[in-house]
């Protein structure tokens, strides 16, 4: 799913009301006007500096599954502790402050190194919320740790019922990562989201997966949408019939549901069928889009006597202007961008290991990319617009 691409991110469904966010709602809404692309993507360009920051911190993890986009151990070896204590006591976050950083692939528990720069950060970023998407297979070892560090959410991937998951996943994931979920401190569980990742394998599955959450007491799901890259298998993409389909089973699903229910459906321009689907039920109308706080575009869907259902909508590319990656080997680079990691010396636009402690601004760094990305924010643009119009 993308990584602004991580997950819940915190997501609270609040509309915001700053002068800024109603300026980026009528932003949104022109992309179902005929304003010129280009006009369109320097206006999005010249609005906003990054909201969200993700950081991997390791190149390895304890899962193989199919439709991970980061199917590659080809890296240089990761930052040391020293090397992210130095770059984050630089200018980097003075001129960022990012409102949410979150740690994201491949598994950042399968050691100590995403807790250790989490605690850096709260000390380098203290007005950020930090968050934490992981496989789940390993939270019982980092309780503690998690809870002092007082994450501000907690994101844990689930693909399916049991059956399901352990297809995708490995035989027994799924009830080991209920068990690890079981037995998460209240402070942590009242923070916990399930992430799911909707392909060809699991997209008529929503009913027994939510059912089993629900025995759980688990009733908060993100559901996004697989993305296809150069290094995943491509008969995992759903077409836009398979999108609706997961549409009316979850709809249906939801009617038998009470109001403790939130469900949110992640979707994006780079996955056109889903957001084709979407439009084609009326979901998605320039005069009911709103923005939150932090610049996300997203539909609110609970008057229609359902449990809280919302869709997040990634109309443009989120590259540089709303969302940073910074890859485990000290890459900085848009999060779209992070999606093909045998691209990412060619994408990145700047390398921690290179920059000194105060050879460029980030203000600089980020201009060596602007061609490029003002590029991907007029193909965006135009791929939404096949869509929605």
């Amino acid at each position: 799913m993308a990584i602004s691409h991580a997950g819940s991110r915190g997501f609270t469904g609040i509309p915001a009301s700053d002068s800024a966010s109603i300026s980026l709602r009528g932003l949104y809404q022109q992309i179902w006007s005929n304003v010129p692309a280009e006009r369109l993507a320097l206006a999005f360009l010249d609005r906003h500096q990054p909201e969200y920051l993700t950081i991997a911190t390791n190149n390895h993890c304890n899962l193989a599954c199919p439709h991970c986009y980061l199917q590659t151990d080809d890296r240089d070896p990761p930052l040391s502790f020293r090397e992210w204590e130095q770059f984050f006591g630089s200018f980097f976050l003075t001129e960022l402050s990012p409102r949410k950083i979150c740690f994201a692939g491949r598994e950042p528990l399968l050691d100590a190194m995403a807790v250790d720069v989490g605690f850096l950060l709260r000390s380098a970023a203290p007005e950020s919320q930090i968050g934490l998407v992981t496989n789940g297979t390993l939270l019982n070892r980092w309780y503690l740790e998690l809870e002092n560090l007082d994450i501000d959410f907690l994101d844990v991937s689930l693909d399916g019922s049991t059956k399901i998951h352990d297809r995708i996943r490995g035989r027994g994931t799924f009830s080991k990562i209920l068990r690890n979920i079981s037995n998460l401190p209240d402070t942590l569980r009242s923070r916990l989201s399930i992430l799911c990742s909707i392909n060809s394998m699991n997209f008529d599955d929503v009913k027994e997966f939510l059912q089993e959450l629900e025995v759980c007491g688990i009733r908060k799901v993100v559901f996004g949408f697989f993305q296809k890259t150069l290094s995943t298998p491509q008969d995992l993409s759903i077409s836009k019939w398979q999108a609706g389909r997961f549409f009316d089973l979850l709809l249906e699903c939801l009617q038998e549901k009470d109001d403790r229910w939130q469900i949110l459906l992640d979707v994006d321009f780079l996955v056109p069928a889903v957001l084709a689907a979407a439009a084609s039920r009326g979901w998605l109308q320039p005069e009911v889009i709103q923005v939150d706080e932090t610049g996300d575009a997203f539909v609110d869907l609970n008057d229609r006597s359902l449990p809280s259902l919302f869709i997040r909508c990634a109309f443009v590319s989120s590259n540089l202007w709303h969302a940073i990656r910074i890859s485990a080997d000290g890459l900085l680079m848009g999060s779209d961008d992070s999606l093909e990691p045998t691209r990412y010396d060619r994408d990145a636009f700047a390398s921690i290991r290179k920059l000194g402690d105060s050879s460029v601004t980030s203000n600089a760094a980020r201009a060596r990319c602007g061609t490029r990305n003002r590029d991907a924010l007029i193909s965006s643009i135009e791929a939404s617009r096949e869509c929605l119009l």
